[in-house]
């Protein structure tokens, strides 16, 4: 396989990786779970939060906070798919130093 980037970099995007996993999985939890802080997240305008409040449906509110859960979840899925990356590019940094004694 190729080498992309050198050991520094990336260690570097193993760090933020495992951050990226960390916080959009929690932030999809708390979407999924509907945690009344994060309404303002949601993509509806104020007539249609108003409407559904009003009249007790809640099913657009409900959609939208799933939707937004789903997309923080596959966020998490492309962070770990580059720690995978990175995490091979360290590895093979590591390997091609111990080969060459630098």
């Amino acid at each position: 396989m190729w080498q992309i980037c050198g050991p520094k970099l990336a260690i570097t995007g193993m760090i933020l990786s495992i951050w990226g996993i960390f916080q959009l999985v929690l932030m999809g939890v708390f979407f999924f779970m509907e945690s009344p802080i994060l309404v303002e997240e949601l993509p509806l305008n104020e007539t249609e939060y108003l409407h559904d409040a009003l009249h007790g449906g809640g099913h657009e509110i409900t959609s939208a906070y799933r939707q937004q859960a789903y997309n923080c979840w596959v966020g998490a899925i492309l962070y770990a798919l580059l720690l995978i990356l990175s995490g091979q590019q360290a590895f093979m940094s590591l390997r091609r130093a111990s080969y060459t004694g630098v």
